[in-house]
């Protein structure tokens, strides 16, 4: 079974399917509170400023929260939250390679110059660029990182990989964009930059062109759309992707 529908998370489509075919008996707490975890995530505790919040992932996330409440009448949905994303930021432990590989989603799109579809990747990274890096290097020197960037790169095939992080520095939300591409890259970073949904700015040019002039193939942004999750960004690159085949 494949279904398609926009919803904030996907576990509001497995709920749902329970609670259409009558079979709400068969979830419990222990899976309710399974189910309800992605969609907490997914839909930024389920709030509608966010923009991911559908009338599926409400009705989903309010059967799940009253099948918890039965066992645990003091259950809050914004408690565990608050649990998920503690953890979900954690990452001090993670090596760069473990934080590509903690998120990440591929696909195929476009046909390429030779006839072959271009292999595309996505991390997203609950940490700055900076921080990633020094993960790598004591020194912060960033080579290390894009040399482990690179290796990631050849083991998947992908001819273009885009980091997307999102962290808080000063109690203030902030978004990065890092683009490595093998193919067409000014017609490819013109194309994220010109995209007026996305909202990109170059970051810190006196900081970083030093280095990205030995590094052509890769750009930094700074995200100034910060609702641009990985879900609304893909088929905005994939459709500047296929413009340059």
């Amino acid at each position: 079974m494949r279904i398609v529908e926009p919803v904030g998370s996907a576990s509001s489509l497995v709920t749902n399917l329970f609670t259409a075919n009558n079979l709400a008996h068969a979830i419990d707490a222990p899976l309710a509170t399974l189910l309800l975890c992605p969609i907490l995530l997914d839909t930024v505790n389920l709030d509608p400023a966010a923009g991911r919040l559908t009338p599926q992932d409400a009705e989903a996330s309010s059967f799940l929260i009253s099948v918890i409440q039965r066992d645990d009448p003091g259950f809050s949905a914004s408690s565990l939250f608050e649990a998920l994303q503690r953890a979900k930021f954690d990452t001090s432990s993670l090596t760069c390679l473990e934080m590509l590989r903690k998120d990440y989603k591929q696909t195929s799109c476009g046909r390429g110059v030779i006839g072959h579809k271009i292999e595309l990747g996505i991390s997203s990274v609950g940490a700055s660029w900076d921080n990633l890096t020094a993960r790598e290097d004591c020194a912060n020197n960033s080579g290390k990182a894009v040399e482990v960037i690179r290796d990631f790169m050849e083991s998947k095939k992908l001819e273009v990989f885009v980091i997307m992080t999102a962290f808080e520095t000063c109690g203030i939300f902030k978004r990065e964009m890092i683009v490595f591409s093998s193919l067409n890259k000014p017609k490819l970073f013109r194309g994220l930059m010109d995209d007026t949904e996305i909202q990109l700015s170059d970051q810190n040019p006196s900081l970083y062109k030093p280095f990205l002039k030995s590094h052509e193939d890769m750009q930094l942004y700074d995200v100034g759309n910060l609702k641009m999750s990985r879900k609304i960004f893909q088929p905005i690159l994939v459709r500047i992707i296929t413009s340059l085949a």
